[in-house]
């Protein structure tokens, strides 16, 4: 992708500041987030933040995206010490973020989305002027979108344009990107990574906190590791690789792989897909005539790329829509159009793609988003009263066997960081011993260590009998998890694979091509 500077009549590059965080200290209550963070983000720089889920990142990014106040410390740009009042002063100094949870409105169209907050008082839009310089910022920085398209009908990734075009329409030099390849597939994340190159050779800065170590080699010239709120390393291009920022990461602890035992998969079919068929909100026809089977102690990856009938597969299965024609059936019970909570109580359990917005109550607590899904009668006793002694009891349980940080079950889900939310909805999920469990993204924005903790728990939840399926952009992770792989294509299952016996490559072209001759030999 080939990007010019941001003011195509200009002879000269319009730069990003120098930015200085210095001594940057931040606490809610007794937990410190950041203790005394100092840390320099250069202009045309990619600056990559890392860390593990808890680290502090989240905090000192939203800091510095005016969001959050220091308790201590000071913000230098270009040299002169500004205290930030909120996002628009942050952007009055160039400084715009993406986050991971995408922040549009889907009912709105692209342009009206990025106009958002740029009206004054009492000024009304001239739609037509509106749509034309949205298209021009997009044109100017390679971005193939209509201005008039509605939010809603875009994939992940044009969304993810939306907000990096939201952020440049409104002058925004340094961006600042959480986990911008979370939910991103292979070729994807390629693009945006081109994107992100293209951004610094038009003068921009992009601070970019991951957890991905191959996209930080990629593209950082500066890569900063963070941990317990503090910076504990700090490497330009040249000086870091990936083993020492998993050193610097992990506290010279080496996250790897748990090697995969002996795996047992009984011949029962827990979970049978017949034909089933789907649209999606803008009434397309997104999956069709899909079959797929998922037996007892077996995990399935289902490989797609971006709009291939993965969501609305997931929606029906979780009982969030019906299907114009097929069948789903659990265990041999016809299951069709059933509602999420009389799926959960024949033992389905749904790991959604979105933790915000479909696997969490962010207001409550952790104890509360821990009981939420269980059913009423193991939830209050025989008078109708909740069982709070008991409630409490599991809640503190699962807090420690499943390692969410802080270990405390009254802290709202909120001020969690994200791994550490992912880490409510596994264990919730997992907590009922679902016969069948189906899961999107498991590891989205979730660090290595967070993510083989998870890994293990689901390799665990099969061991004993549970049928996995498995959808994921990341092929590295439906790699490392599933026994077999099954490519959706255009709404079709175009291939089942053995992952022990084919490769990525076979995977990936029977994404983008659907059945053909190149891989037959390689079916399962």
């Amino acid at each position: 992708m080939t990007i010019v500077a941001a003011d195509a009549a200009a002879s000269d590059r319009v730069l990003s500041p120098r930015i200085e965080m210095a001594s940057i200290t931040k606490a809610f209550g007794s937990l410190v987030a950041n203790d005394e963070v100092s840390i320099t983000f250069e202009p045309s720089q990619v600056h990559a933040v890392l860390g593990e889920n808890g680290a502090g990142k989240s905090t000192l990014m939203n800091i510095l995206y005016g969001l959050l106040a220091p308790d201590s410390g000071s913000l230098c740009f270009d040299g002169q010490q500004h205290a930030l009042r909120g996002p628009s002063d942050a952007l009055h100094h160039g400084i715009g973020m993406v986050h991971q949870h995408f922040m549009l409105v889907p009912d709105l169209t692209i342009a009206q989305n990025v106009a958002i907050g740029t009206r004054q008082r009492g000024e009304k839009y001239n739609v037509r002027h509106l749509e034309a310089a949205v298209g021009e910022v997009a044109d100017r920085y390679g971005f193939e979108i209509d201005p008039r398209a509605y939010v809603r009908d875009l994939g992940i990734e044009d969304r993810q344009h939306v907000e990096i075009i939201k952020l440049l329409y409104r002058g925004a030099r340094t961006l600042i990107l959480d986990e911008p390849t979370a939910a991103l597939s292979d070729i994807q994340v390629n693009s945006l990574l081109s994107t992100i190159s293209g951004l610094r050779e038009a003068g921009h800065s992009v601070v970019m906190v991951t957890h991905k170590l191959d996209e930080v080699l990629a593209v950082a010239d500066r890569a900063t590791v963070m941990c317990a709120g503090r910076v504990v390393a700090s490497h330009a291009r040249g000086e870091f690789d990936e083993e020492l920022l998993t050193r610097s990461m992990f506290a010279d602890t080496p996250v790897t792989s748990r090697a995969r035992g002996e795996v047992r998969i009984d011949a029962d079919r827990r979970l049978t897909v017949n034909g089933l068929a789907a649209r999606s909100s803008d009434g397309r026809e997104r999956l069709k005539d899909f079959s797929i089977t998922v037996q007892a102690g077996e995990i399935v990856g289902l490989a797609g790329v971006a709009g291939s009938g993965q969501a609305e597969l997931f929606d029906v299965l979780a009982g969030l829509a019906s299907p114009s024609s097929g069948s789903v059936e659990v265990d041999g019970r016809d299951v069709t159009g059933w509602n999420t909570a009389r799926l959960r109580q024949h033992g389905l359990g749904f790991i959604p793609e979105d933790r915000h917005s479909a696997g969490l109550v962010l207001e409550m607590t952790v104890a509360d988003n821990l009981s939420v899904a269980m059913p009423a009668r193991a939830r209050r006793n025989r008078f109708g009263l909740l069982r709070t002694r008991a409630l409490q009891l599991r809640a503190e349980s699962l807090v420690q066997d499943f390692d969410i940080r802080p270990p405390d079950p009254h802290q709202k889900v909120l001020n969690l960081s994200g791994g550490n939310q992912q880490k409510v909805v596994v264990a919730r999920e997992l907590a009922s011993s679902p016969g069948v469990l189906i899961v999107a993204s498991p590891t989205r924005g979730v660090d290595l260590r967070a993510a083989a903790a998870i890994y293990e728990r689901i390799e665990e939840a099969a061991a004993s009998g549970t049928a996995v399926l498995v959808m994921s952009p990341d092929l590295d992770e439906i790699f490392r998890l599933a026994h077999r792989v099954v490519v959706i294509h255009e709404g079709h299952d175009a291939a089942s694979l053995d992952t022990t016996a084919t490769s990525r490559d076979v995977v990936s072209r029977a994404m983008v091509r659907g059945r053909s001759a190149d891989y037959d030999g390689g079916l399962a």
